[in-house]
């Protein structure tokens, strides 16, 4: 019979692999979220410091335009980033205890 991987995503936050040779024969993986979650949260605010510096100089360089529509993206980063941050926390918790 074929190999095939699963992949499932639990109620603790920790992505399963499954590679089955046989329907009786599983062999569970699991990896945590949490090196992932961290790296994307360190990514969002690296991105947001970068893009508020090419705000500024936009604005700078008499582009209010762009820089209404940047700092728009800039709102979404720091909403997602707040979210990354909550889902660490949970992370965090549910590893802890």
């Amino acid at each position: 019979m074929p190999s095939h991987t699963t992949l499932v995503y639990n109620k603790h936050f920790s992505l399963t692999t499954s590679t089955a040779q046989s329907a009786s024969k599983v062999k569970p993986n699991v990896v945590s979220l949490k090196p992932i979650f961290w790296r994307m949260y360190t990514n969002q605010l690296a991105l947001e410091a970068a893009l508020m510096e090419l705000t500024l100089h936009l604005e700078r360089q008499d582009s209010p335009e762009v820089g209404n529509i940047v700092r728009g993206a800039l709102e979404t980063i720091g909403e997602n980033a707040v979210f990354t941050k909550q889902v660490l926390a949970k992370l965090k918790a549910s590893s802890a205890g």
